[in-house]
């Protein structure tokens, strides 16, 4: 038979071998950090993340961390929303170091999640001696574009005796946190929030 007989003559065709998958380089802790840190900062850069879920950034984060091949285990969403709140109270490398820092950090500890962003600024604020954050600037914080929920924000945590809120002689806000001995310097409560669009007054 002939398709037999070139069956015997004709060497079995090996299977291709299965192209190996690339192995992630190793990196340190601390390139690590620095790669989750770079992602996280791509991602809060766009000016509609702070309107945005957390569970939505969250994926979003999960996802460029593949894309980009970031190794070791994704952190978990309480620590990611943890980072959030850190990063979007835009303290710097030096505050962030002090002992006051500190303090509002285990402060923030005492607050729920979705608060903590709008605390931590607050604080930031308050160690740095700045001025306090307008309405429109706690709203966003906040993910919401209404001033009268910032307003209540600041009288939720006067009520818990997080913040006492007074004004100075002109009227401008401040806000003081009497657990850090500290407070923001006069603060225009109706000043707008650079680039965003304007409030709702609901």
């Amino acid at each position: 038979d002939i398709l037999a007989e070139l069956s015997r003559s004709t060497p079995a065709a090996s299977a291709a071998p299965a192209e190996p998958r690339a192995s992630q380089v190793e990196v340190s802790a601390e390139e690590r950090e620095e790669r989750l840190a770079g992602v996280l900062a791509e991602i809060l850069d766009d000016p509609t993340s702070a309107f945005r879920t957390d569970s939505v950034l969250y994926q979003d984060f999960l996802v460029r961390l593949r894309m980009r091949r970031v190794p070791g285990p994704p952190i978990a969403l309480p620590d990611f929303r943890r980072r959030v709140a850190i990063s979007r109270s835009g303290v710097d490398a030096t505050t962030a170091a002090t002992v006051a820092w500190a303090t509002a950090l285990s402060l923030s500890s005492g607050v729920t999640d979705d608060l903590q962003g709008v605390f931590l600024m607050l604080a930031k604020a308050a160690v740095c001696g700045e001025p306090c954050p307008s309405d429109a600037r706690i709203a966003r914080a906040y993910g919401t574009h209404s001033a009268r929920r910032a307003r209540r924000l600041l009288g939720y945590f006067e009520e818990q005796g997080i913040i006492v809120v007074h004004a100075d002689f002109s009227g401008k806000r401040i806000v003081a946190i009497p657990d850090m001995d500290c407070q923001t310097a006069p603060g225009d409560a109706n000043a707008p929030d650079t680039g965003d669009q304007p409030l709702a007054a609901e």
